[in-house]
């Protein structure tokens, strides 16, 4: 009779620890979430994050009909409508990284125009500024529970007219900020990310 308290015991004691490294993982779990809460990324979390993020931002300037929904405009021969865009850009982009885009030119025409309730997209941008065939590589990283800093290399190659390959190589700078939503989700958004060469 006694081994049997004795197991039961045990069985209880091992149940409770057991449930303890349950709750406890489950709450490190929900911490990490989206914003991995308030710890440090690690450098592969991090790469991960950046080129996911990169992807995304390389889809909004070159194929904006992957983020968004968009429509054709007859009056506006050159731009899309983007039906969407008040939402969708909130959860990729801080208030800076929004301006940072919505100021954006190629070849000295606007990327972004805003007219009454109605935003649009330039359709096409210059291929010189185009890295969505590019390779991307991530460096030289600087990060903590709050901020990511990091250079963003884009490697693209050319065929030349005479069979050679021209390689060009294109470095910028990411900065992402972690921001804590209402309901305990924290998202990385885009502080920062001068997509154009001018």
């Amino acid at each position: 009779m006694k081994k049997n308290k004795l197991i039961i015991i045990f069985g209880l004691v091992l149940l409770v620890l057991g449930s303890l490294l349950f709750m406890f993982n489950k709450r490190s779990n929900t911490e990490t979430g989206n914003g991995n809460g308030s710890r440090v990324l690690s450098n592969e979390e991090a790469e991960s994050l950046i080129k996911e993020t990169v992807k995304k931002v390389v889809n909004i300037y070159e194929n904006p009909k992957a983020v968004f929904q968009v429509k054709e405009d007859d009056d506006k021969e050159e731009y899309l409508k983007i039906l969407t865009y008040d939402v969708d850009i909130k959860s990729l982009f801080t208030e800076n990284g929004i301006k940072e885009l919505e100021n954006t030119k190629f070849n000295n025409k606007a990327f972004f125009l805003r007219e009454e309730n109605d935003v649009y997209f330039l359709e096409n941008i210059p291929s010189d500024n185009s890295f969505i065939k590019s390779t991307v590589t991530v460096g030289n990283k600087d990060l903590n529970e709050k901020n990511i800093t990091c250079e963003v290399t884009f490697t693209t190659y050319r065929l030349q007219d005479d069979d050679s390959l021209t390689y060009y190589v294109i470095v910028k700078e990411l900065k992402l900020i972690k921001v804590e939503k209402e309901n305990d989700e924290a998202l990385w958004l885009v502080e920062s990310f001068k997509y154009n060469n001018e």
